[in-house]
Order: C-alpha cells, then structure tokens, then sequence
C-alpha cells in the first residue's frame, strides 16, 4: 500500500486542494471533535456495511452523499490526477485485515488511480499543521454544509447483519432455525405477515395463520392462480440497485391498509423474503407506527431473522425516514407511538395520508388489482 507523510498531505491541500479526496474512517465522534480539513468521514460500526464492503458489494460513490465528492471520485477513477488519501487516528490500522480502513483501502486501490494511506494519521498531521484542522465547533458548522455519510446514519443499528445464521436477538418472539428453515408466513403485526415465494404459495399455511390477501413484490410469475378466495396485489420490481422502491410505497401501504380496516390478515413476499418485501414492511412500521428506520429493522429482525434490504434501498429507506420527519403530518399515527403492536390495536389515527388518487382502493383500479376467487 502506498503511503504518504503528512508534509506532503499539507502541500497538496495549500496548493492542489481540489485534486485531494480525503477520507477519514476514525468514528463519529472523533470526526466531529475535529478533522483534517475537506475530510469526508466514511466510519462505520454497522456489520451490514462492514460486511458488504469487505465483499465488494457496496459501492465508495454510495458512502459518498456530497455530489461534489461523488464527481471527484468519479475522476480518480479514471485519472491519477486525482488523490484518493486515507487516514485513521495515528496511521496504524491499515495493516488490521478486519479494520474498515483496510477494508477501504483494498476496495478503492481496485477502483481508483492514485489511492495512498497518510502515515502517522491524523494524530501526526496534527501535531505538525493544527492550523490546517478543524476544532469541534468548525467541524460541526461543516457537517450542516456537508451531508453526512450514509453509514454515519446507520451506525445505530444494533443488531443488523446480514449473516441470516447470526443471532439477532434474545428476544421470546424471535424465530428459531426450525421456524426459518420452515418457509412459513412470520408476523409483523396482527394484520401483516413477511415471508418468501413458497411461505406466499403455502396455501395450508396461509390458511392457518387466517392470511387472504398476498401482495407480491417481484416480478416473477405467481401461482396465485391456482390459489382460491385470495386477494393479491403485484408490484413487478427486481432486486437490483437501480429499483426506485420509493415510487411503490404508497400502492403498498394502500393494500396493506385495506386489509387492516376489514380485518383480514396480509403477507407481503419477495422471492427470499429477505430484501424487497422487507423494505415495504419497514417503511410501513415508520410511515404508520413512528419508527425510526434504525428500531423498525430491529424489530422486524426479531421476528425475521434472514432480512437483508440491498444498500441502494437501505439508501432509500434513510431518505424516506427524513421526509417523514419533515413532513410529519404525512405520518398515519401520532409519532409518540412506541410499539407496533399497541399502535396496531389503536383504530383511531388518521389515514388521510395520500392525496385523493392514491387513497383510492385499489379494489377499484381493475388494471392494477386482480382478485383470484377460483374454484379448489
């Protein structure tokens, strides 16, 4: 690994600041008590991240929220010109095979031209340009200008992973392998239940748990058809990065509604139950039921142990929580509602949450709802 001393860090942004990306993987609050100048702090303490970064699966750009770093990466990947510059606390991680500075480093040294890691970190710069640090009251005037890391907003998640084998929880209500292996239908709440493609076309098993209608959230063909006194709504999208899951919410959370306001019971299913189905029931708990997107993974976690939303629509549940939050009139239920189940027995909160297209039931838009009442 390349490397670079702090005396030339420091000629670089007096001179070339605009040809320096500087990374900074120290935690938040290291970060924020103070920082090399034009430092993008990358930290992340969540496992998921950690994980998918070490497999190659989650992209630098996506880390990246500031357009403005995004373009200069963009260019120190296809030119030299521009310095890709790493620095932890005192220089020493970057060796650490399970360290994110490593992690990092190996990713960006695939992708980029001209990547180095700064010796000594910033403890060393520092110590011989404190001038060119920020203190903790400028480093937080820099975050308000500059939107913070996507990982940084994640980094609360207590029990996210996505190793389906690892223990989620000591929670009674998690599910046991004996369950997970069973490719049944698991409850959410009283009127939602999460599962795969097979626990959706378990007829038995959707009979037993009092389950009548099925929103599908893929694009494969069902065998809804064979399926008799069930009601089911398809929302055709693939499990891909490019999926704006944002768009179909609000069809989702009419369906879902309508099946909590005439007492049936619905499942909502993906092909592994573990990321596009996923992503609609954890936007429903926040949009409904007032929580954040950091308590409702953990919650359904519980439940579900092998959920796995792909990065691209975790990205987009952090954004969809910061419009709830800056439109809170928009939200179903009061925000002080603090546990799904007691918010799920409480019948009086407002549903008036979309406009009047979208609140229309979808039992009346023939081109988009199907009923299947088909003999057995």
């Amino acid at each position: 690994m390349k490397t670079v001393c702090v005396s030339w860090l420091a000629e670089q942004l007096r001179h070339h600041s605009d040809s320096v990306l500087l990374l900074d993987t120290r935690c938040s609050e290291e970060y924020k008590d103070g920082c090399i100048v034009s430092a993008v702090n990358v930290y992340c303490c969540s496992p998921l991240i950690l994980r998918r970064l070490k497999k190659g699966n989650v992209s630098v750009e996506s880390l990246l929220l500031c357009e403005e770093d995004k373009e200069k990466y963009s260019k120190a990947r296809e030119s030299e010109e521009i310095s890709v510059v790493v620095y932890d606390e005192a220089g020493s991680s970057s060796g650490e095979s399970d360290s994110l500075t490593s992690s990092l480093l190996k990713k960006l040294t695939r992708e980029a031209k001209n990547v180095s890691f700064l010796s000594g970190g910033y403890t060393g710069f520092k110590n011989s340009y404190s001038s060119m640090c920020t203190d903790s009251k400028a480093s937080l005037l820099k975050q308000a200008r500059r939107p913070s890391s996507l990982v940084l907003q994640l980094q609360n998640l207590s029990t996210v992973s996505d190793d389906s084998s690892s223990d989620s929880s000591s929670s009674d209500e998690s599910p046991s392998p004996v369950q997970e292996r069973r490719k049944i239908p698991f409850m959410i709440l009283s009127h939602l239940y999460l599962g795969c493609r097979e626990a959706a076309s378990d007829i038995e098993a959707l009979r037993e748990s009092g389950i009548s209608r099925v929103l599908n959230v893929t694009s494969e063909d069902s065998k809804y058809r064979s399926m008799d006194s069930f009601t089911y709504y398809q929302i055709p999208v693939e499990d891909v990065h490019e999926v704006d899951m944002l768009q179909h919410l609000p069809e989702a959370f009419t369906f879902i509604e309508e099946a909590r306001l005439s007492g049936e019971k619905v499942i909502v299913h993906c092909h592994a139950g573990m990321s596009r189905s996923v992503t609609v029931v954890l936007s429903y708990l926040m949009k409904y039921y007032g929580y954040t997107f950091n308590s409702a993974y953990d919650y359904v976690k519980q439940k579900k142990s092998n959920i796995s939303p792909n990065f691209s629509f975790i990205q987009q549940l952090v954004q969809f929580e910061s419009s709830l939050r800056s439109s809170p009139a928009d939200s179903g239920i009061d925000s002080q509602t603090t546990s799904p189940v007691e918010a799920s027995s409480n019948s009086n909160y407002s549903l008036d949450v979309f406009n009047s297209s979208s609140t229309t039931s979808l039992t009346q838009s023939p081109s988009n709802f199907r009923r299947c009442i088909l003999a057995a």
